[in-house]
């Protein structure tokens, strides 16, 4: 036993922390993994209710021309504002308690589906414009909810159970895409958008609820909270400061970038492609295969935790899910062979967004995480919208021309996809997956990427470095 080993006395087992002042640890109104599942259930609930909103606004979009721009702006509203405001987002969420950055989330959530219905009951009805400004208004509380659950997770469970819980979370979001087309779709049918308004505001009642009631240990406002503090926006400049002085979260960070660049574009075309090839209830089924798939995904992460090697397990998924639910899906065809290819497309999908929470969660300072989220999630995610811009109008006025015609492109791509309707768009998800296994094998050829636990070590192992060569300094 070293002198500090003998100076603290027994060692604690691996895992466990020592009670400070030799007093009993509390474990507030909830142990283990009390919670994380009070927190689970909760956001399970509203990602319900958000799903079957979102089925909804799909449907009442489409029915307004039946154009694929249509759709990708509904995306594009939804995904922009949540980029936009990320960085921003993680800066407040660092200056308050992470519980509280949860409810705002909430609670944003419950004003934007307020106001949607009461124009809708007391307003003569919503109108299908209308739908634009709310997505929008979800978008930005959704640019609190993620960074915030991910920076809360480490204060719910250990370290060595974050690939878990990251897991359980993305199968409650996955849950919602299974529930909420089927449930869209039926109650669009017997009782209009009225009722799915009223559900999904209960919905964010239950989990601001929940989140109200949990207790999460070491939630505090962090140090020198009442001091003068820098604005906001040099804050998020931080962030990104931080991101960009590590190496190898820079490399991962830009590759997720130009991965969601090219994957979006063909992504965005999935819906309008199906509805124009098999309607509405084929719509139902995919978003369910892929609810299904994430659901799995994430019984798998919460059972194994994930792949040792990080990096190389997220750049394998991303080449399998390129292949799977890219290729797959534009050269299969019917309900069926959609279903099986976007399912395992949201597996391998759940397995590279929680390894790329949980390297976030290991690696950098808690105090730092709502900022580096955020960051991580405007620079990954900016492109996205970028890609839906242009994917709607290139399907309408490009692709979809050119396959009925069979020019352009089609001269080559005629013989894979057909004429068809949707024929078009299914050529635009191909060319998609091709552009993102280029990238991904460029992601595993990286070592920056593909070692990163290697090259980064976890912050609890630096600070116990760097804290053991203080001890050698003052003993010296």
């Amino acid at each position: 036993m070293t002198g500090r080993e003998k100076a603290a006395g027994k060692a604690e087992p691996p895992g466990k922390a020592a009670p400070r002042g030799g007093q009993k640890q509390r474990t507030g109104r909830f142990s283990d993994t009390g919670p994380l599942l009070l927190v689970w259930s909760g956001q399970a609930v509203s990602l319900v209710g958000s799903a079957v909103l979102r089925f909804a606004f799909i449907i009442e979009v489409w029915s307004t021309g039946e154009q694929a721009s249509a759709v990708t702006a509904l995306s594009l509203c939804a995904v922009l504002p949540q980029a936009l405001f990320s960085p921003f987002a993680g800066a407040i969420i660092d200056r308050i308690r992470k519980r509280s950055a949860l409810q705002i989330a909430d609670a944003g959530g419950i004003l934007a589906v307020g106001l949607l219905a009461l124009v809708h009951f007391f307003g003569g009805g919503l109108e299908p414009w209308q739908v634009y400004p709310a997505t929008v208004l979800l978008g930005i509380s959704a640019a609190f909810q993620l960074p915030a659950l991910t920076a809360a997770v480490p204060l719910l469970v250990r370290k060595d159970q974050l690939g878990r819980a990251n897991g359980l979370l993305a199968g409650a979001r996955s849950a919602a895409g299974i529930c909420g087309p089927a449930l869209g779709g039926i109650m669009i049918a017997l009782t209009g958008i009225g009722a799915i308004l009223v559900i999904d505001l209960a919905s964010y009642a239950f989990a601001l609820i929940g989140i109200r009631i949990v207790r999460m240990r070491g939630d505090k406002v962090p140090e020198g909270a009442g001091a003068p503090r820098t604005k906001i926006t040099a804050e998020a400049v931080e962030g990104m400061r931080y991101l960009f002085r590590q190496a190898s979260l820079r490399d991962m960070t830009v590759n997720f970038c130009v991965v969601n660049l090219v994957m979006v574009f063909g992504f965005a075309v999935v819906q309008p492609m199906v509805l124009l090839k098999s309607g509405n209830g084929a719509l139902a089924a995919v978003n369910s295969a892929i609810g299904i798939g994430g659901v799995l995904g994430g019984l798998v992460m919460a059972a194994w935790g994930g792949p040792r090697n990080r990096g190389r397990g997220m750049m394998l998924g991303i080449l399998g899910m390129c292949l799977a639910a890219q290729l797959g899906t534009s050269l299969v065809g019917g309900v069926v062979g959609w279903c099986a290819a976007m399912l395992a497309g949201a597996v391998l999908m759940t397995v590279v967004n929680t390894s790329m929470q949980s390297i976030v969660q290991t690696k950098v300072p808690h105090e730092w995480q709502g900022r580096v989220f955020g960051a991580v999630m405007f620079l990954s995610q900016i492109s996205g919208p970028l890609a839906m811009a242009f994917s709607g109008p290139l399907a309408d006025g490009v692709f979809e021309p050119q396959a009925a015609d069979g020019s352009g492109v089609f001269v080559v791509l005629g013989p894979l996809f057909g004429d068809a309707p949707g024929s078009g768009m299914a050529a635009m998800l191909f060319l998609a997956g091709v552009a993102g296994i280029a990238v991904a094998l460029w992601g595993l050829a990286s070592r920056s990427i593909r070692d990163i636990d290697v090259l980064l070590p976890d912050i609890d192992d630096e600070t116990e470095r760097e804290g053991g060569e203080k001890d050698d300094a003052v003993r010296a």
